[in-house]
């Protein structure tokens, strides 16, 4: 028997049809970019995520969790599409997106910078068992472009930017939960 020839639950059919919608609250096409704004305002809402951290010890988990998501992402190779990875990755894991954005912040100056050459040099050490030597690096020095050395700095970059990250992330959900749990004790109920 095939999933489209499956026969109808009696416990479906005994469950009451939904109710029709309010005559007011129509399908008008002219709604639903409003509702569309509101759902948004109301899934990056701070007051939404102040609220639930007040009052919810999971939602602290999840707002750790957000934030050490996003020091991930703040990690990774990908400047211009951070905060549009933020996003879609809150809304697949059920995260706010409030604190996964906060996280990616990391990647802003002056600390994006040292990220960088950090992954770099990490990546770099992974990748050929060495720490590059800069003590004797200048900028005219550099070995004519080529897609080689670009394939080489590209990887150690990701290699790395995945390394530090997961090591960053680990850190910063770690701090959150302390944070968490000095601000906001445990209710005796």
């Amino acid at each position: 028997m095939s999933l489209n020839q499956r026969e109808p639950s009696p416990t479906l059919e005994a469950e009451p049809a939904l109710p029709p919608a309010h005559p007011h609250v129509g399908h008008d096409p002219a709604h639903a970019p409003r509702k569309f704004y509101w759902r948004i305002l109301h899934w990056f809402s701070p007051w939404r995520a102040w609220r639930e951290l007040k009052l919810a010890q999971t939602a602290r988990k999840e707002f750790a969790a957000g934030l050490a998501l996003g020091v991930f992402i703040a990690c990774l190779p990908i400047y211009g599409l951070q905060t549009v990875a933020c996003l879609i990755s809150a809304r697949k894991l059920s995260l706010h997106p409030l604190s996964v954005v906060a996280g990616s912040q990391l990647s802003a100056p002056p600390i994006g910078p040292v990220l960088c050459a950090v992954s770099m040099i990490l990546g770099h050490a992974i990748l050929t068992g060495k720490i590059p030597d800069l003590t004797h690096w200048r900028s005219y020095q550099l070995p004519p472009f080529s897609l080689h050395v670009f394939d080489a700095f590209l990887l150690s970059w990701i290699i790395g930017g995945i390394i530090l990250g997961v090591v960053l992330a680990g850190l910063t959900f770690a701090s959150a939960r302390i944070a968490f749990w000095l601000i906001f004790p445990k209710r005796e109920e």
